[in-house]
C-alpha cells in the first residue's frame, strides 16, 4: 500500500492503524517509511545501465525484502 496526500492529510494515523489492527489479527504487518524526495528517481524506482543491467531502487529493494519476509512468515 502507498499513501501519498499532503502534511496533516491523516497518512501517518492510517498506516499506524492498519498495521496494528493486522498485529492484532495475528497478521505479519512489515512496513517501511520512504521519503521519495531524498532520492533521485533512478535510486527510487531502479535503473537499466548502458550494460543492460537492472540496478535495484529503493521500492524494488524494499518490495522485494518484504515479499520476501511474508512468504517466510507464512512457511512458519
Amino acid at each position: 500500500m502507498f499513501l501519498i496526500g499532503p502534511p496533516g492529510s491523516g497518512k501517518s494515523a492510517t498506516w499506524k492503524t492498519l498495521a496494528k489492527l493486522n498485529k492484532n489479527n495475528g497478521e505479519e504487518c512489515p512496513t517501511q517509511i520512504i521519503n521519495p524526495k531524498s532520492v533521485s528517481p533512478n535510486e527510487l524506482f531502479g535503473s537499466m545501465t548502458k550494460q543492460g543491467e537492472w540496478c535495484w531502487g529503493v521500492m524494488s529493494t524494499v518490495m522485494d525484502h518484504m515479499s520476501q519476509a511474508i512468504e517466510e512468515y507464512k512457511s512458519d
